[in-house]
């Protein structure tokens, strides 16, 4: 049990220092991605993991401008997402710029940081996929209902995907 949790701190730690050498390449990759409009939304509408999303959340995923993923921030493998939107996402909501920080502990996750969303009146895409989800028309969700502290059990998991698939490789969707 010792050797195995010696063994995982490692690979954390060499995880970590790889991760800060690829740093400049996601940052080199994100100036070219600025000069393609919608691309983020682009990439998210077309997960295979995300076709659950919500038809409200496209037209705001449209001004999505940069996805940021902070990982294995410590030696639980804890991480933060940071999705930033154009100027013409004000047309739905404020703040323009959404945090979620996670942190792993050895029994659970918790959500240390989470940016709360102020929705312009009737622009709520989380309203949209609520009343249809109640209705039992769908079974739609909105990546915006991602952006809560409470406790994210049997619902997709948004914050993974990002992480494990889309940051890494958004151009295969």
């Amino acid at each position: 049990l010792e050797l195995d949790e010696e063994c995982a701190n490692k690979q954390i730690e060499l995880q970590r220092e790889y991760d800060a050498r690829k740093r400049p390449h996601f940052q080199k990759r994100q100036e070219i991605i600025d000069r393609i409009p919608g691309f983020w939304g682009k990439a998210i509408s077309h997960h295979p993991g995300l076709s659950y999303l919500t038809t409200a959340d496209m037209p705001i995923l449209e001004h999505l401008q940069k996805i940021d993923l902070d990982d294995n921030i410590d030696n639980n493998g804890s991480y933060k997402i940071t999705l930033t939107f154009t100027e013409a996402a004000a047309e739905y909501m404020q703040p323009l710029v959404l945090t979620k920080h996670i942190v792993f502990t050895k029994n659970k996750e918790d959500v240390v940081e989470c940016t709360k969303i102020e929705w312009q009146p009737g622009k709520s895409p989380i309203e949209v996929a609520l009343k249809a989800r109640s209705d039992e028309r769908c079974i739609d969700w909105s990546l915006f209902e991602w952006f809560t502290e409470n406790e994210w059990v049997n619902r997709p998991d948004f914050g993974e995907i990002i992480r494990r698939e889309l940051w890494h490789a958004p151009l295969a969707y």
